[in-house]
């Protein structure tokens, strides 16, 4: 039986194959995106806790529990990243992996920055699958991956599920990406 931190390495193993982005670690990529604390966010927490859980929604009670949730699993991130997580802890993290990471990025986006990575996608989901896989090699290089804005790393995962898509032999790559565009991009 495999102990957490060997479930994490496996789950890393996969998520690099589908779900995170190539020659990106997808500790560093969950991290970077657990970092990233939108003010719109901060604002609408700090809002919802001046008042009392009992006035709250379900779904209010949810976002609180999300937030809180982030912050906890940014330390076990880092934590495992510096190889001091406990078990605990890397089982936490190995939960919280199954998660797909662009349902977190996509909680992390405003409204204005989803518009803005539509725009940006849409550029690009006609363009050749080599220009498509010229552009994530590129951008995926660690030097230029870092300094990308969160909304070109968000848009960087679309295009790269949009590659991915193509690669499995979907016979039509624009309904395809249409699909992942209408999934991630909810609001």
């Amino acid at each position: 039986m495999l102990n957490a931190k060997e479930k994490i390495k496996q789950i890393e193993i996969e998520q690099t194959k589908f779900q995170v982005l190539p020659n990106i670690n997808p500790i560093d990529e969950w991290i970077k995106w657990l970092e990233y604390k939108p003010e719109f966010q901060k604002n609408r927490i700090e809002e919802l806790q001046k008042r009392s859980y009992s006035e709250l929604s379900i779904d209010e009670l949810q976002e609180i529990f999300e937030y809180f949730q982030e912050e906890a699993m940014l330390d076990f991130f880092k934590n495992y990243r510096d190889d001091t997580a406990t078990e605990e802890e890397c089982t936490q993290i190995y939960k919280y992996m199954q998660k797909n990471i662009l349902t977190l990025c996509n909680r992390k986006l405003s409204e204005e920055e989803k518009k803005e990575a539509v725009k940006k996608i849409s550029k690009y989901e006609t363009k050749s699958q080599n220009e498509l896989n010229e552009k994530i090699y590129k951008e995926t290089c660690s030097k230029e991956y870092n300094t990308l804005s969160m909304v070109d790393s968000y848009v960087l995962h679309i295009l790269y599920s949009i590659a991915c898509a193509r690669k499995l032999g979907e016979s039509d790559s624009v309904i395809e990406s249409n699909k992942l565009l209408s999934k991630h991009l909810k609001y």
